[in-house]
């Protein structure tokens, strides 16, 4: 009985050395970190949803933002990249439970913005028929 006692002892101390070993060698190394790179879409997108989730006083503001950046993507043709970082960080609030204020804040934003986009889209509409109307009279 007394060899197997040693035996163990000895593989518990091979054991005990390996560990301390691999311990020191993940101390010595730096973490390898990545960086991501965000478009300025991207940027200004997340920015706009992160200042919504603190109050609603500057709501109107970061809609009026979100608008002219989406009418800029739509004019460079990345209104794609737009919509796709919108809903991104939108999906990201539908998650969170009804009553969590920081949740309900950036909705409210996000209606805010749908719906300013809806009234400046019929704006454009009334404008249009109104030149139309215009136009079909000095005909």
């Amino acid at each position: 009985m007394a060899p197997k006692v040693a035996r163990a002892t000895a593989v518990k101390k091979t054991s005990t050395k390996k560990a301390a070993e691999a311990s020191a060698t993940a101390q010595t190394e730096a973490p390898v970190v990545q960086t991501v790179t965000l478009s300025p879409v991207q940027k200004t997108v997340q920015n706009a949803f992160s200042s919504a989730q603190n109050t609603t006083a500057t709501h109107k503001k970061l809609v009026i933002t979100l608008r002219t950046l989406q009418e800029d993507c739509a004019n460079n043709g990345s209104e794609k990249e737009f919509k796709r970082e919108f809903i991104k960080c939108l999906n990201r609030v539908l998650v969170v439970k009804k009553g969590e204020v920081v949740g309900d804040r950036v909705m409210r934003f996000c209606d805010l913005f749908v719906r300013h986009i809806h009234e400046k889209g019929q704006q454009v509409l009334d404008l249009r028929s109104a030149i139309t109307e215009i136009l079909t009279d000095h005909v």
